[in-house]
C-alpha cells in the first residue's frame, strides 16, 4: 500500500516525502511494540500463560481507569484505519493485476464494483481467521510477521531489483517468488527451525540475498527485452526534494541506534548496559554526519548548488517577495 502510493504521486520530490515519512513511522515499530512487552515483563514477570494478555495488564495497571475508554477508541480507530488500507490495496491488486488481465475487461464502472465485492470478500475472511490468531504459540505480532515473510522479501526484491537493472526479464521475478514460497514454506511449515537453528528474520534476510543474486544471474543469462511502452507516460515533476539524502542518512542512523539499543550490545545485555554503548552510538551519529557533509561536497564538486544552499536561497528570495 505504500509503495503504491509512492509511485502515484503526482513528483519524485513528493514521492520521496511520502516513502521517507513512512518509514520515519514504521521507525516506531519496534519502540511501541518492544518496549511495552519488556516493562510488561518487569513489572508482573512471566506470568501470563499468553503473551497477548501482557499490554491490556500493562494498561490497566499504567493508566487511569477513566482513560482506558479513550485509549481502546484510539487503539479501535488505529486498527480500523490500517485495515482499510490493507483491504483497498488487495482489492486494488486482484482488479488490476489479475481479473481485468485475465477477463480482459476495460469497463471502468465493472472494475471498481469488483473491487467493491473484493473487498467485502477479503473483510470477511479477515473477520473468520481473526478469532483464530489467539492460538497462535508466539503471539499474535510474531505470527503476522512470519506470514508477511512470504511476500515482503520477493516484493522487496524485484522492486529494487527492477528499478536498478535494465536487463532482468519478468522471468527472474516469477523464478523469485515461486522459489520464495516453497524454500519459505518449507522453513515456515516443515519444521525448518529444527535443523536449521536461525530466527525467521535472519533467513527472509539470507533468502533476499540469494533472489537477489537469482535476479542478477538470470538477467545475465537470459537478459530481457527493452520495454517499449504502448503509449507516453506521464510528465511530471523530476527534481529531487532538497532534503531527501540528508533525512534518509538520518533515518538510517536513527534504525542502527534502536538495533543497538535493544540489543545485547545495549537493553538486552545480561550484564547490564556495556562500556562501550554511549561510544558506539555517537560513532553511528557521527559517521550519519559525516555521510551528510560528504554529500554536500559532492553536490559541489559535480557544480551543483547543494540543498541546504538552494533552500537558504529559496528563503532569501521568498522574502523579498
Amino acid at each position: 500500500m505504500i509503495i503504491q502510493r509512492t509511485l502515484g504521486a503526482k513528483s519524485l520530490a513528493e514521492s520521496q516525502k511520502g516513502g521517507l515519512l513512512a518509514g520515519s513511522i514504521k521507525l516506531l515499530v519496534p519502540l511501541a511494540m518492544v518496549l511495552p512487552g519488556l516493562i510488561a515483563f518487569n513489572m508482573f514477570g512471566p506470568v501470563f500463560t499468553n503473551a497477548e494478555y501482557a499490554y491490556p495488564a500493562l494498561v490497566k495497571a499504567v493508566i487511569p481507569w477513566w482513560l482506558i475508554g479513550m485509549f481502546a477508541a484510539a487503539i479501535f480507530g488505529t486498527v480500523i484505519s490500517h485495515f482499510n488500507s490493507v483491504v483497498n490495496s488487495s482489492a486494488t491488486l486482484f482488479v488490476i493485476d489479475l481479473y481485468a488481465p485475465l477477463i480482459g475487461c476495460q469497463d471502468e464502472n465493472k472494475l471498481v464494483r469488483v473491487g467493491k465485492i473484493a473487498s467485502v470478500v477479503v473483510s470477511l475472511i479477515s473477520i473468520v481467521i481473526a478469532p483464530l490468531l489467539l492460538w497462535s504459540p508466539n503471539g499474535i505480532f510474531d505470527l503476522m510477521r512470519r506470514f508477511t515473510g512470504f511476500y515482503s522479501i520477493p516484493i522487496i526484491t524485484i522492486v529494487l531489483v527492477g528499478f536498478l537493472t535494465r536487463n532482468v526479464p519478468a522471468l527472474a521475478a516469477k523464478c523469485v517468488i515461486g522459489f520464495h514460497i516453497i524454500s519459505y514454506g518449507l522453513y515456515t511449515f516443515a519444521g525448518g527451525e529444527k535443523w536449521l537453528s536461525l530466527h525467521f528474520i535472519h533467513v527472509m534476510g539470507i533468502l533476499f540475498l540469494i533472489e537477489t543474486a537469482m535476479m542478477l544471474i538470470i538477467g545475465k543469462l537470459v537478459p530481457g527485452k527493452t520495454y517499449i511502452p504502448d503509449h507516453q507516460p506521464a510528465s511530471i515533476p523530476m527534481e529531487k526534494w532538497r532534503y531527501a539524502t540528508p533525512v534518509s542518512v538520518i533515518m538510517l542512523a536513527f534504525l542502527l541506534s534502536i538495533f543497538i539499543t535493544l540489543s545485547p550490545l545495549g537493553l538486552a545485555n545480561p550484564e547490564g548496559l556495556p562500556g562501550y554503548f554511549y561510544p558506539l552510538l555517537g560513532a553511528v551519529w557521527a559517521a550519519a554526519l559525516i555521510l551528510i557533509l560528504g554529500f554536500r561536497r559532492h553536490y559541489c564538486r559535480q557544480g551543483k548548488v547543494s540543498p541546504m544552499k538552494r533552500a537558504g536561497e529559496e528563503c532569501v528570495r521568498d522574502h523579498a517577495k
